[in-house]
């Protein structure tokens, strides 16, 4: 059975012989809760035009009474609290006294001192907010009228809107609420008790964030790079719900916001700072509230340094994560922004400086701060206008050159998922990595860095079009995504990911996969990304493969490993004089027979590094040194002894070298090394690699090479070319 609370607003106002008094309005929001409460909000706005209002209306306002009634005992000690109060500014000065009089609740304020000289007309104005306790918590059902009247001293008119309000569990009915009971602050949003009813939200659930909760939300237990689902959200007024940093929301229903700042969409501090999620299927309902709107604020921080490196600009590939944003809303240090946009015609940056420019949803440029004093964060913030639907920015169509566009979002988004929608678009795409100084590349088909597949909101990033021939670039809100951390297992086979460390603070990366399809060891368009080089070259670590047509390339597919060793150039390119470390990744992802070996040409005949062991090979340079440095060294050590046609002891030659490849049990115990001659050249004693490197001669020619193991003799001529 239903228990109704009326509430009728009764008005007296003290007025001084004047007989046009303001209008106020009482509002009550349903529900605004705080532990097991609700509360509801007193607005004024003056109505009229004479000026002698303002000394004997404020007058009336600071002098006056209201009276609330209600038919059940559920209510109880009313108390006064204050939200943006207008009318206590600065010194301003008025007692309260509320209470509950015969079930009547009584507010009455009295005039001391302080108060404004003018109030604007026809503006509601907050003046504070009454709570009311809950002591009926066996009610099962309790409605009331969300009330607009007008206070004056003739008789009121009422808007009504029904809502519904389950006061044993503070929301109204079949939703949840957020109560953020239990520690430690900021509470977790995947805590069961910080819900009222208790239960972690699913995606059938309706959820109210209330105003002044417990403990605000602040992420969640199962750790970082976690997401709520939930049906339909509403913020209620003043209510501020923060998505933090690495963690996501998604609303598949409507998001309604009852006024204020409503939702955050917040990022962190410093190089390398992860964006959250927040991802809104249905409608936004901005203006919830009659009184005041909703906003949503999303935040966008970019870090700049200028002790990292030598350097008077540090930028960021950057796009508006909300509509409607000029130019001129980006500049972060008055009269010290700079802007560059990619001129796809030149495929070369050109400077913009008009502030009124607009930055639409997908538009890219560069953003930068020129000569900034010490590593800092410039805080940006964007107000509202979310885009809900697809995108599709102008893309130039001409075979091979890139366009640079960006995440409208303010969730990330999958190109694996993007790529398979466009068309006359090559499969690749690029990032621009501020805290290595470097770009990172991914494509669908040949893996490359996880950061350029899943776009951050805000993110620039190049794009590259296959041909003229209706190409076009589609951004859908299927693309997006709640994976916000930078790296993830790997899940694709045979694949290798090797990176520097050390010297300055740049880093770089390149990757090695070995695929089935029609893949060679130069390059392919369709899985393999040529290598771009650092926007401060002078200043930057670099590392990429080299194909076998000679071009440079920061992902590289190769065929499947067979019986013959795969060798591929690696170069490197120092920032700085200083020590490094080459690492590598995804290890696991070759078969347990995969042997990896290093070559560093700068000391010849020394013997080759295991990348397997999974130890970083360390090494010194310099920026003046060699980039063709190492080699890298693939063999599959499975083809076994005299199986399948394979002999157990391979012997080959590159330029001045010959190698030994042991792809078997038996133990090297000598290797000799004769010209055509019969001279013998070199005699190694207990060389026992699976590969092994000798130098032969500088002098063009053949060469005998003889390996005597444990069990056989093996021999071959080689060719050795300068």
């Amino acid at each position: 059975m239903k228990k109704i609370i009326t509430i009728i607003l009764i008005s007296c106002l003290y007025l001084t012989s004047y007989s046009q008094p303001p209008t106020g309005s009482v509002t009550v929001e349903n529900p605004r809760i705080s532990g097991s409460n609700f509360l509801f909000d007193v607005y004024f706005m003056r109505t009229n035009s004479v000026p002698s209002w303002n000394m004997f209306g404020i007058n009336a306002l600071g002098n006056s009474s209201w009276f609330f009634n209600w038919n059940t005992t559920v209510l109880n000690t009313p108390t006064l609290t204050y939200v943006n109060a207008f009318l206590l500014p600065g010194g301003g000065v008025y007692t309260n006294v509320v209470g509950n009089v015969g079930g009547q609740l009584a507010i009455t304020t009295t005039y001391l001192a302080g108060f404004p000289n003018d109030i604007p007309q026809d503006v509601w104005y907050h003046a504070f907010t009454v709570q009311c306790n809950i002591a009926g918590a066996g009610q099962s059902l309790i409605s009331w009228d969300a009330l607009n009247t007008g206070i004056t001293t003739i008789n009121a008119s009422t808007s009504v809107t029904e809502t519904y309000f389950d006061s044993g569990n503070d929301i109204v009915t079949n939703y949840k609420c957020w109560t953020g009971g239990v520690a430690p602050s900021p509470a977790a949003w995947d805590q069961a008790t910080n819900w009222s009813p208790n239960g972690i939200p699913t995606t059938t659930d309706d959820i109210i964030y209330p105003n002044n909760p417990t403990l605000g939300m602040g992420g969640f237990n199962s750790g970082p790079s976690t997401y709520g689902s939930v049906q339909n959200l509403r913020v209620n007024h003043h209510a501020q719900l923060t998505v933090p940093q690495n963690h996501g929301l998604d609303v598949s229903g409507m998001t309604t916001l009852m006024g204020g700042m409503n939702i955050v969409v917040a990022t962190g501090a410093g190089n390398g700072t992860l964006s959250s999620s927040f991802m809104p299927h249905g409608g936004i309902t901005y203006n919830g509230f009659v009184v005041e709107n909703g906003h949503i604020e999303v935040q966008r921080n970019l870090y700049f340094i200028d002790t990292q490196l030598p350097l008077i600009y540090y930028f960021h590939l950057v796009a508006a994560p909300v509509g409607g944003v000029l130019l001129g809303e980006w500049d972060m240090v008055q009269l010290q922004s700079y802007a560059f946009e990619y001129d796809v015609s030149t495929q070369d940056w050109v400077n913009i400086y008009n502030p009124s420019r607009s930055t639409p949803s997908a538009y890219g440029f560069i953003l930068s701060v020129y000569d900034v004093s010490g590593a800092h964060t410039e805080y940006l913030s964007f107000y509202d206008n979310l885009l809900l639907g697809p995108v599709s920015p102008a893309v130039h169509a001409v075979a091979n050159e890139q366009t640079l566009i960006g995440n409208p979002y303010t969730a990330p988004i999958d190109w694996d998922v993007m790529i398979l929608l466009q068309t006359g678009i090559n499969d690749l795409v690029r990032i621009w990595d501020p805290a290595a100084l470097n770009y990172k590349t991914h494509i669908r088909t040949s893996p490359g860095s996880v950061s350029a597949r899943y776009i951050q909101p805000g993110q620039g990033f190049f794009v590259e079009a296959a041909g003229a021939t209706g190409t076009q670039f589609d951004i859908t809100i299927a693309a997006r995504t709640h994976t916000i951390h930078p790296y993830l297992k790997d899940e694709y086979p045979n694949r290798l990911r090797l990176y520097t460390v050390g010297g300055n603070s740049s880093s770089d990366e390149t990757y090695i996969q070995f695929k089935d399809g029609e893949v060679t060891g130069g390059y392919d368009i369709d899985h393999d990304a040529k290598e771009w080089a650092s926007s401060y070259p002078e200043y930057a670590t670099e590392i990429y493969t080299v194909g076998t047509d000679s071009i440079d390339l920061c992902i590289d597919a190769r065929p499947l490993i067979g019986d013959a060793q795969v060798d591929i150039p690696l170069h490197f390119k120092a920032g700085v004089e200083a020590e490094y470390t080459l690492g590598a990744e995804f290890l696991d992802t070759f078969e347990p027979g995969i042997s990896i070996l290093l070559e560093d040409k700068s000391f010849p005949g020394a013997d080759w590094f295991d990348m397997c062991s999974g130890a970083g090979y360390e090494f010194s340079a310099t920026p003046e040194d060699d980039y063709d440095r190492f080699v890298l060294h693939f063999y599959d050590k499975a083809f076994g002894i005299e199986e399948n046609g394979y002999e157990a002891i391979t012997i080959y030659s590159n330029r001045t070298n010959a190698y030994i490849l042991n792809k078997s049990e038996q133990r090297i115990r000598e290797i000799l090394v004769y010209d055509i001659m019969g001279n013998l050249l070199l005699d190694k004693v207990e060389v026992n690699n699976d590969v092994t490197q000798v130098y032969v001669s500088d002098k063009t020619g053949y060469y005998v090479v003889k390996v005597i193991t444990d069990k056989a003799v093996y021999t071959e001529k080689v060719f050795i070319s300068k």
